[in-house]
């Protein structure tokens, strides 16, 4: 558990970092959908189910957690 902590705090990587907050911006906007699902148009609601929304939130929570864990090697 401490190396996890240590890992979280660590500089992360550039990329890591762009693929940390890209995937947070879908998580978010794919929270949003699934909080007001009811209130979208008709055609988005019909075309798009909301278990696959939920699982765009959840995924995007995941990726941004394990692109935060990445960190810079001292080494190089």
């Amino acid at each position: 558990m401490k190396k996890i902590v240590q890992r979280f705090r660590a500089k992360t990587p550039l990329l890591f970092r762009r693929v940390r907050n890209v995937s947070l911006a879908i998580s978010g906007a794919s929270t949003a959908a699934a909080v007001f699902y009811s209130q979208l148009p008709v055609e988005m609601v019909s075309f798009v189910p909301a278990w696959f929304i939920k699982a765009f939130a959840i995924t995007g929570i995941a990726t941004a957690f394990l692109a935060q864990l990445t960190k810079v090697d001292a080494s190089v």
